[in-house]
């Protein structure tokens, strides 16, 4: 088995003790590809994907609140399987360029990559944060680091400035808060400016020339847009609606300054902090590889942050500069090594302050076990991930049996699984009644929903909740199921007055 590992190690260049923890990677994502339909946001992705591959167009047809990316993502997977597959072997490149970037930041200290690498390797890959999950933060924290190690790695151009920037405007398709990292490479130069060893021209030059990078392939996708006649409902669901979703769990009145008054603290506080960084890198107490780090996690916990929402995968972001830190702490020179403690101190305080929350690690893979070996039946496993997913593999049994190919489906209830698991076509371009709640577009439903009626409506949620769904239900469908509290709808076009 070492002959075999050395052989590896010399054909593709990465040590060993890297090419063991792939494989451990891959091992330890093995039960995710076997997770049922449960998880709500991985579902809307599939969801549209599908839509894709019917030839519906993103955001005019069929919505959600992300750049595309993601959704393309899921229609190249097909199904939930291959949707993880994709992830596991993204979240492999994604450790292999991490380490690239980590030996170009701390060359010579091997013990920093190391450390640094296994950390973000396992809060990458386990339960903890999502590592499990097919969202976007997984998928986009490889081209931010793809896009700095293209920067790092040879002699700054303006060519490679550009690529570099292009190549971090890729993360941004998939998640708009990765733009916030944009400002690493931008306050770095800055510090380099600062200490007479960059004109202030270059600074310029360089760091415009480094955001033009990153704009360019979101305007590429609003040009296709554009093309396909949908730019301004791409603009408004992918990038302006980001901007109400950063207080929407907020109940706040008056101007914007008090609106937004923790938003613009939190800003200060990044502000301060990077001020602060600066001031250590000019006096030469840190090097400028900690600067780099350090001031990506500022900028990555300002960015997962935004909402204000406690979702664990929203941490995600600031794994990659989180990690280095912790090479730095555990193995880097005694000048350096402590200055991590306060930015830990300042994440801790923000987990403590919005209350993030985690997933357990060990029942997760106890729940596998128990299930490959046979010690609990499928609907034991399902339920373990959540109490509604038997119910709903069963509803989309019924649909899948009852429904004609090109049948349509309309969800009253936040289970787009119902959709990803029959293929059934959605009915209206709102897949999770919270859109259309949290928009107010009952009226626009409405009007989809009579003009052109579904053949199957199912409905989880209470249907007094959306009174013109209850008339056209109470006018034009017959109940022929129910499985639990879900109620399945037939359309027959009779009039019951």
């Amino acid at each position: 088995m070492k002959n075999i590992l050395n052989n590896i190690s010399r054909e593709i260049h990465l040590p060993i003790w890297l090419i063991t923890l792939l494989v451990i990677v891959f091992l330890l994502r093995i039960p995710s590809f076997f997770e049922p339909y449960w998880y709500g946001d991985e579902q809307i992705y599939l969801t549209l994907g599908q839509g894709i591959g019917k030839e519906l167009l993103l955001y005019r047809d069929l919505y959600d609140n992300k750049p595309p990316l993601l959704y393309l993502v899921a229609a190249i997977a097909g199904n939930l399987f291959w949707f993880k597959v994709i992830l596991g072997f993204w979240s492999i490149t994604t450790i292999v360029l991490f380490y690239k970037l980590a030996q170009l930041l701390w060359a010579g200290n091997e013990r920093v990559v190391r450390y640094a690498t296994i950390t973000l390797t396992l809060l990458t890959t386990i339960p903890l944060l999502e590592g499990n999950i097919a969202n976007a933060e997984l998928f986009m924290i490889l081209p931010t680091i793809a896009s700095f190690l293209i920067l790092l790695s040879g002699r700054i151009n303006p060519r490679r400035v550009f690529i570099a920037g292009m190549v971090a405007g890729i993360g941004v398709l998939f998640k708009v808060p990765s733009l916030i990292d944009i400002g690493v490479p931008v306050v770095l130069w800055y510090a380099i400016w600062t200490l007479r060893r960059m004109k202030f021209s270059q600074w310029v030059a360089q760091s415009g020339l480094f955001v033009a990078g990153a704009v360019s392939p979101i305007l590429l996708s609003v040009i296709f847009f554009a093309i396909a006649g949908a730019a301004r409902e791409y603009i408004s669901a992918a990038f302006l609606q980001t901007v109400g979703y950063l207080s929407s769990w907020r109940v706040a009145e008056g101007g914007f300054f008090t609106r937004n008054q923790p938003l613009i603290m939190r800003l200060a506080i990044g502000a301060v902090v990077i001020a602060m960084l600066l001031r250590l890198y000019q006096r030469h107490r840190v090097s400028r590889s900690f600067l780099f780090a350090s001031t990506w996690f500022v900028l990555s916990l300002f960015a997962a942050l935004l909402s204000e929402r406690p979702y664990p995968h929203y941490l995600i972001q600031v794994v990659p500069s989180f990690s280095l830190l912790v090479g730095v702490t555990l193995a880097a020179n005694a000048r350096e090594q402590f200055y991590p403690y306060p930015l830990f101190a300042l994440l801790g305080a923000a987990l403590i302050f919005y209350k993030f929350t985690y997933y357990a690690v060990f029942p997760y893979y106890e729940n596998f076990l128990g299930w490959v070996m046979k010690r609990q039946t499928d609907t034991q496993f399902f339920s373990r991930f959540d109490q509604r997913t038997p119910r709903n593999y069963e509803i989309a049994q019924f649909l899948t049996q009852s429904a004609q190919e090109d049948d349509r489906l309309f969800v009253w209830g936040d289970e787009p699984e119902l959709y990803a698991l029959s293929h059934l076509t959605p009915a209206t371009r709102y897949v999770a009644s919270y859109h259309v709640k949290d928009l107010r577009v009952f009226d626009e439903v409405a009007e989809s929903l009579q003009s052109n009626p579904p053949r199957f409506i199912v409905t989880t949620g209470s249907e007094l909740e959306f009174p013109q769904l209850a008339t056209l239900l109470n006018l034009q469908y017959v109940l022929v199921n129910y499985v639990q509290n879900a109620r399945i709808w037939l359309h027959v076009a009779i009039n019951k007055e």
